[in-house]
């Protein structure tokens, strides 16, 4: 049986989402429709993986505490679109709220505008590879502060996997697909141009679904991973990652990811989630 006090923090924060997640489809009929049994299913599995690495990590050896924290911090890329079959039964598609939003603050569509006023190939590719370095900076992040300290890396990914989650809530309970999927063809897509749109367009037809528009996870990640730079004192990446930090912001609304109001959101619930992770984790490791 698993032992949820013998397990790492980023451990621990997977089970209370596997629970939580699991009750609320449970509890609320017809939120996951045919994919409830599927979705339960992948649950049993992750709380059988936690276990098994557990039960085989009696020495804790640091190959293996790494691995244990990784592994959870992996598994984002499976539990976002699974957001998609996670219906609300709160709130209904708010994608018509946020345009409205958009055209009431900033007097249009932000994300159609954009195109439209810089439109040319190479600022489209510049944009798209902007977006994909999104996992770059993670990676970068989480290598760099595991270099120096690892309990400090420890932490970082404990914080990072706590912002991703709760961005996923949020994204269960407020559902937005976002304009790539909102708007009519072809105001919905950037025009096709060199390799980094190709390589864009395959992962989205991977893995992509109409979900996790509001607020935007990549803005507020992205705010993540610079505030545990800047609390490490790396000054020098710091500042070497920041002007890809502004351009992968301003792309999530240029390749029609997400709309305007989204990228404010993103910024003011970045900080709000770091400094709830880091009171989180120094409380339970005190």
């Amino acid at each position: 049986m698993l032992q949820i006090k013998k397990c790492y923090p980023v451990e621990q924060i997977t089970v209370f989402y596997v629970l939580l997640t699991a009750v609320y489809m449970l509890a609320l009929p017809g939120t996951a429709g045919d994919m409830l049994l599927p979705l339960l299913s992948v649950r049993l599995l992750v709380l059988a993986a936690l276990f098994l690495l557990q039960w085989t990590d009696t020495a804790r050896t640091p190959a293996m505490t790494l691995i244990r924290q990784l592994l959870p911090l992996l598994l984002v890329l499976y539990w976002y679109p699974e957001t998609y079959y996670i219906g609300s039964c709160f709130f209904p598609n708010l994608d018509g709220f946020l345009t409205h939003a958009d055209e009431l603050l900033f007097g249009g569509q932000g994300s159609l505008a954009f195109c439209r006023i810089m439109p040319w190939p190479w600022f489209n590719e510049l944009m798209n590879f902007a977006y994909l370095s999104f996992y770059f900076i993670i990676i970068l992040t989480v290598a760099a502060i595991y270099k120096t300290a690892k309990t400090a890396a420890g932490k970082a990914i404990f914080v990072l996997l706590f912002s991703f989650l709760s961005y996923y809530l949020l994204f269960i309970i407020f559902p937005a697909a976002g304009p790539q999927f909102y708007f009519p063809e072809p105001d919905n897509c950037t025009p096709d141009t060199w390799p980094f749109r190709a390589i864009m367009q395959f992962l989205q037809g991977c893995g992509e679904k109409p979900t996790g528009a509001f607020p935007s996870s990549h803005v507020g990640i992205t705010v993540v991973c610079m505030l545990l730079l800047r609390a490490q004192k790396m000054r020098k990446l710091f500042w070497s990652l920041l002007p890809l930090a502004l351009l992968l912001i301003a792309s999530t609304v240029y390749i029609k990811a997400h709309y305007v109001v989204d990228v404010p959101a993103g910024l003011l619930t970045a900080p709000l989630l770091y400094k709830t992770g880091c009171y989180i984790w120094n409380k339970r490791n005190k």
